[in-house]
């Protein structure tokens, strides 16, 4: 059951409520996961999540598309990235297609991530290939020197 996740998506109304909350706890209670897909695509979104209180919450294709060059959907994943911490649900942002992208969202926080970017959907599983887990690597590993120095020069510790 670890190995199953159940999305739910936005696009059906749930006119039995405490059947869908009894649902969704008799399956976390067996240990399968629980993800919101497409959070940021509909507009109950965050009742949503209050509801089922899920594992992880998929982050819209159109909040990650061009984060690196639009203020605000990088503030709103920020944000999402600290509720995510203070709740422990974990974040995956849909539809990353480009380096640019990646490298924000990891700047960002966030835990997880899929797209055209990472490997393109197929019939079979492939391994991700080489050169984007080293981008992946190497994009944490600056991002963490970057935290580092920061935190270093705001504290001025002296050795």
């Amino acid at each position: 059951p670890r190995n199953v996740i159940f999305e739910i998506t936005e696009k059906n109304v749930i006119d039995d409520m405490v059947g869908f909350k009894t649902t969704i706890a008799h399956y976390k209670s067996q240990d399968y996961g629980i993800a919101i897909d497409d959070a940021g695509a509909g507009y109950s979104g965050l009742n949503l999540i209050s509801d089922v209180n899920p594992n992880f919450i998929k982050l819209d294709m159109k909040l990650i598309r061009n984060i690196h060059t639009d203020n605000l959907k990088r503030a709103l994943v920020k944000g999402m990235v600290e509720f995510s911490k203070a709740s422990n649900i974990m974040i995956i942002a849909e539809g990353i297609e480009t380096d640019e992208e990646l490298e924000t969202i990891i700047n960002l926080g966030v835990q997880y991530g899929q797209g055209y970017y990472i490997q393109k959907p197929d019939s079979e599983i492939h391994p991700v290939k080489p050169e984007v887990i080293a981008a992946i690597y190497d994009m944490n590993i600056k991002k963490n020197r970057k935290h580092k120095l920061s935190y270093l020069d705001n504290n001025n510790f002296m050795p």
